[in-house]
């Protein structure tokens, strides 16, 4: 889905947020943060936007016996190949700061819907249309609350380095985007899930903001294990930054040119 990629859902952000839920403050002000996501939470956002097409259609489906069978069929691997994924960045890199600074009912709020989604997901296997509506009803719904309430507070309460955490391992652990179609193309890409000593992740630098690109580098890199590699792809060649990580990673990162032509640079990062 093409989106402008400095905007988001465009749902007016949450009352609710600084009415008493979590911590006050900062996050009290957040309705009235312009309709802009923060560049650290863009690609999340634009996976949010691919996940209200499939959670609309799954509840579509739901109401036609034969939609419903061929979709119900698909969705529990296009569940754990494409909403699994971004579940998990979100578990692991962003939810646990938020918890951290005092927001526990909404940390908790997400859990207990990534649970049930889960497996609502896994229960459409058995084919039953309502189980494929409560899924599209409930994703529907968890897409709105993160772009509504849960993002907009990451944004006003979390650190620029810890958003751009969320971004770096994005980068590095890429989400395929969410199919709304069945069949070859729902089944074509799987995610990266760290399972290869010799694995190489791409990590493409000219989707980041500049503002964040040398902290999302830096994360990406940290999260890679002994043996993997990260394909580093940008338009030029960046000289600097080369040698910031040679002082950071010395010898247990080693630098290699893949291609090094004008507008056109990939270098592989081998983690030793």
């Amino acid at each position: 889905m093409n989106t402008d990629p400095g905007e988001e859902l465009c749902i007016a952000p949450s009352p609710r947020i600084g009415s008493g839920q979590g911590q006050a403050g900062p996050a009290a002000a957040v309705s009235a943060r312009p309709m802009k996501r923060n560049q650290a939470l863009i690609p999340l956002s634009r996976e949010h936007h691919a996940a209200l097409v499939l959670a609309r259609r799954a509840v579509a489906a739901s109401r036609d016996a034969s939609a419903a069978r061929e979709l119900s069929a698909a969705l529990p691997d296009l569940f754990a190949r494409e909403l699994e994924p971004h579940f998990r960045i979100e578990e692991q890199w962003l939810l646990p700061p938020l918890r951290d600074a005092g927001e526990q009912a909404r940390v908790a709020r997400t859990l207990d819907e990534h649970s049930q989604l889960r497996a609502l997901a896994h229960a459409t296997g058995r084919g039953d249309p309502a189980d494929l509506a409560s899924f599209g009803l409930l994703l529907d719904a968890h897409v709105r609350f993160e772009e509504r309430d849960l993002f907009p507070l990451a944004e006003a309460i979390l650190p620029a380095a810890t958003l751009a955490a969320v971004t770096a391992h994005v980068a590095a652990v890429p989400t395929p985007p969410i199919s709304t179609t069945t069949g070859d193309h729902a089944m074509a890409t799987a995610p990266h899930l760290h399972l290869s000593p010799d694995a190489i992740y791409p990590f493409d630098a000219r989707g980041i903001a500049k503002r964040f690109r040398h902290g999302a580098i830096f994360g990406a890199l940290d999260a890679l294990n002994p043996g993997e590699t990260m394909r580093f792809v940008n338009d030029h060649d960046p000289l600097p930054l080369l040698d910031q990580l040679s002082a950071r990673y010395g010898k247990t990162v080693t630098i290699r040119y893949v291609q090094r032509e004008p507008g056109a640079i990939a270098i592989d990062f081998v983690k030793n």
